[in-house]
C-alpha cells in the first residue's frame, strides 16, 4: 500500500464495542466537550479508539514481539481511519515544525523475533533474556533538521542503558522526509559488552535510513510510514 494514499475506514466486527469504549474515553478526558467542529470530534474519537486498542492489545510490547495477523489488520484499519482525517496535510512544507519535539512510541509493526531476539538477549513476557526493552523516544529538531532515536533498556541483572541513533533529514515532498543516519551509540559499557558484536544487529533493526512519510500529525499524535513497510504511532511528550 502506498502510504500517501489512505482509504477511508472499513467497517469491522468490533466497531460497535470499540466506539462505545472510545466515547467513554473521550468523556473521561473531556475532549468531546472541547471539540468545536464535527471533524475535530471525529478525529478525537478515532484517536481515542486507536489508543484504547493499543493499550488493550499491544500494551507494553507495542507490537514489537509479534501479533496475530487479524490483530495487525485491525490495527491497520484503525490507523488508516486516523490518517484519513489528518489535520496537517503538508507536515514537511508549510508546517515544518509540526513534527518537532519529543515523541514516545506507542505501536509499530517492526518486529524483533526468533534468532534476532535471542541474539540481542531481549526478554519478553514469555521468553527469557538478559535485557528488557523500555521506552522508545524520538526527538526532532526542525531548526537543525536533526533527529535522535533513543531506545531504553533495563538490564535484568541491574542497571539501565540506552541505544541512540542520530540522523539528519531533509524534506523531499510536502509529506515525506529523506533520513540519513549519522551515528549510533550504546551505553553503558556493560550493555555494550553484553551484546558484543550483536550491536551491529541492533543498529540494523533500528536504523532509520531511507524515507519516512508523515501520514498524520497534530499536537498529541504522529503517524509515520517508512520505505521498509513499517508504521509508527507516537504520542507527544514533554521535553
Amino acid at each position: 500500500m502506498n502510504p500517501l494514499f489512505v482509504l477511508s475506514r472499513p467497517v469491522f466486527a468490533s466497531d460497535t464495542r470499540s466506539q462505545l469504549k472510545s466515547r467513554a474515553l473521550c468523556r473521561q478526558v473531556g475532549v468531546m466537550r472541547r471539540a468545536r467542529t464535527p471533524r475535530c470530534s471525529a478525529m478525537t474519537a478515532e484517536k481515542a479508539r486507536l489508543k484504547l486498542e493499543i493499550e488493550n492489545v499491544a500494551g507494553e510490547q507495542r507490537g514489537i514481539f509479534g501479533m496475530e495477523d487479524d490483530q495487525r489488520e485491525a490495527f491497520e484499519r484503525l490507523i488508516q481511519a486516523v490518517e484519513a482525517i489528518n489535520p496537517v496535510t503538508e507536515p514537511t512544507a508549510n508546517n515544518a515544525a509540526a513534527a518537532g519535539g519529543k515523541w514516545r512510541l506507542l505501536y509499530t509493526n517492526l518486529e524483533i523475533l526468533g534468532r534476532r531476539r535471542v541474539k540481542l538477549a531481549i526478554a519478553t513476557e514469555r521468553k527469557p533474556g538478559f535485557v528488557k526493552l523500555g521506552d522508545f523516544f524520538q526527538v526532532v529538531d526542525p531548526a537543525t533538521r536533526v533527529s535522535k532515536n533513543v531506545v531504553e533498556f533495563r538490564i535484568l541483572t541491574g542497571g539501565t542503558g540506552t541505544f541512540t541513533v542520530c540522523a539528519e533529514y531533509e524534506a523531499i515532498s510536502k509529506t515525506r522526509v529523506e533520513v540519513r543516519t549519522t551515528g549510533a551509540g550504546l551505553e553503558p559499557k556493560a550493555l555494550e559488552e553484553l551484546l558484543g558484536e550483536n550491536k551491529t544487529l541492533l543498529t540494523q533493526i533500528f536504523n532509520p535510513e531511507g524515507f519516512l512519510d508523515i501520514t498524520f500529525v497534530d499536537e498529541s499524535m504522529r503517524i509515520g510510514r517508512d520505505n521498509k513497510g513499517h508504521v509508527f504511532v507516537l504520542e507527544k511528550c514533554e521535553q
